[in-house]
């Protein structure tokens, strides 16, 4: 599974999601993403990185922490 999802009209932020089982190489091909599943096993799933620094492990970022991460209001592109 790959996901992007576009947060803002702009097109400024762009999401990509991708699941182990299905995308095991790009989880291979970053040494950020290796050294946590080395340091943390399974636990550190999922792993967000923004810009290529990891932010979050073990847990999903939420709107709030996206937010901050980007330093943009998505809580306000939400669809209600």
């Amino acid at each position: 599974m790959q996901r992007y999802v576009s947060v803002n009209a702009q097109g400024q932020a762009m999401f990509i999601r991708r699941n182990l089982a299905q995308n095991p190489d790009a989880f291979v091909r970053n040494p950020i993403v290796v050294q946590e599943l080395k340091r943390q096993g399974i636990n550190a799933l999922p792993i967000t990185l923004v810009d290529g620094q990891l932010v979050k492990t073990g847990e999903y970022p939420t709107i709030n922490e996206f937010s901050s991460y980007l330093d943009m209001d998505l809580v306000a592109a939400l669809v209600h």
